[in-house]
């Protein structure tokens, strides 16, 4: 039986979660923890709203959402790889025990064993899969400069990760099933434009008809950057724990359906069809590309109050994603006033997100007019 969107937040929202844990609603895409960009992760809008810092914990800060996300590595990798069937323009990410940011690290053995748990269970029980399906991977130690491929070179070697793996073990985890790395990948040592924590990364992956799909993400950070003459030479444990996870709802759709693409979920693939009804010319891949542009803008507008309120940079960076939803629909010989129509069926797709159906006149009006000014440069010759 096929498990359906909406479905799966559900099954999200009713697990356990740690003791006070508060539901938040989804933060804006266009926030400050990522100066320039939309957001890429989970936690970083909530912790400069508490804290104004990623590594001055002063109180417990436990909470849980589901959060758009919007990475432009994956749409250009969409956008250039006809064969790329795991990546989206816009994705979820959905906590699964409530992200815990502490401001001390002392019961770091108890907080990551409930996380492992509640993971393990997660899989386990509500999405049906095998011990023997689950994969997790995990440091298994190195010095700094391999660690961080030369992005930090002091002379310091990273003890491997222990406490974690004991736990994935205790719950199931078949001994086989662990893959050691030491990169960037399982030890996270960050600088989003401000001291940030360092610590340990498990990616969680499921295997579907012989191939790994990452589906999760588990952190426990809890070290603290070292600084001199504003420059890392050291890391510390600290006065820290943030004891983070995060699932991919499309990707956790299309690894427990089976789906050939993740562009089969439920949300997204009657919107991709849509497209592909309207054009006159039949495209699989180019309407896939228009359908991501055509979500990601949709998000971003809504988040932002539209183009004229984003800064210079992230204006050059929308743009990139309103060229593809223009070449997309010329390619396609879809006219551009068939976006009303794909926007409002985006808005029903996502009725749990009611500030998308709020703003498809201003999104439609912003799209609208970068078509048709590139239309015009177009006719004129001076198109780039």
């Amino acid at each position: 039986m096929v498990l359906k969107n909406k479905e799966l937040r559900s099954i999200l929202a009713g697990l356990p979660r740690f003791p006070g844990t508060r539901k938040v609603k989804n933060y804006s895409v266009v926030n400050e923890g990522f100066p320039g960009k939309f957001n890429l992760s989970f936690t970083e809008a909530e912790m400069l709203d508490e804290f104004d810092s990623y590594v001055d914990i002063t109180n417990p800060l436990i909470y849980s959402k589901t959060q758009p996300c919007i990475r432009n590595v994956d749409f250009e990798q969409i956008s250039t790889d006809k064969g790329d069937v795991t990546h989206l323009g816009l994705f979820d990410l959905a906590d699964i025990h409530g992200q815990a940011i502490l401001p001390t690290s002392e019961k770091k053995g108890d907080v990551l064993r409930f996380c492992i748990q509640q993971i393990w269970n997660f899989l386990t029980e509500k999405m049906g899969f095998k011990p023997s399906q689950i994969y997790v991977s995990s440091f298994k130690g190195g010095w700094v400069k391999q660690t961080t491929g030369g992005k930090y070179d002091f002379k310091k070697k990273i003890p491997a990760e222990k406490l974690a793996l004991e736990i994935w073990k205790d719950v199931g985890l078949p001994n086989n099933n662990n893959n050691h790395y030491t990169n960037r990948e399982t030890f996270l040592s960050l600088h989003l434009q401000r001291p940030t924590p360092w610590g340990y990364r498990n990616e969680i992956f499921v295997k579907i008809k012989g191939k790994l799909i990452d589906v999760a993400t588990l952190e426990y950070l809890i070290f603290k950057p070292v600084f001199k003459n504003g420059k890392i030479v050291d890391f510390v444990e600290g006065d820290i724990l943030l004891a983070v996870s995060g699932v991919g709802i499309e990707r956790m759709l299309m690894a427990k359906n089976g789906y050939g693409s993740i562009v089969e979920c439920d949300h997204i693939y009657p919107l991709r069809q849509k497209i592909l009804q309207l054009a006159k010319k039949k495209d699989k891949h180019r309407a896939f590309v228009l359908c991501e542009a055509l979500r990601v803008c949709h998000r971003v507008f809504t988040d932002c109050g539209g183009y004229s309120e984003l800064s210079r940079t992230r204006k050059e960076l929308i743009r990139k994603y309103l060229r593809a939803l223009r070449e997309g629909l010329v390619f396609l010989r879809v006219d551009v006033s068939a976006v009303k129509k794909l926007l409002a069926l985006n808005s029903k797709l996502q009725d749990y997100y009611p500030e998308l159906k709020k703003s498809e006149g201003r999104t439609y009006k912003d799209i609208e007019t970068y078509v048709q000014t590139l239309d015009d440069l177009e006719q004129r010759g001076k198109l780039k």
